[in-house]
Formats: C-alpha cells, sequence, structure tokens
C-alpha cells in the first residue's frame, strides 16, 4: 500500500517544491490588477 505523505513529498521534489510554487503564486498574482490583490 502506497503511503500518501511519503509519494506527495517525492512528487512535490519532482515539481520544483517550494520555490516553484512560489513562482507560480507570483505569476498569478501579476496577472490581476492592483487593486484585486
Amino acid at each position: 500500500m502506497l503511503d500518501y505523505d511519503e509519494e506527495a513529498g517525492r512528487y512535490d521534489a519532482l515539481r520544483g517544491g517550494e520555490p516553484r510554487a512560489a513562482a507560480a503564486a507570483e505569476a498569478v498574482l501579476a496577472l490581476l490588477p492592483g487593486p484585486a490583490r
């Protein structure tokens, strides 16, 4: 049986982890007009 926490950690690490998530969030926020943030 899979250990979800272990698999999630591997999945996240393979896809850039926290730095990539932060960059993606910043990119999305950049699309919004200032007052909408």
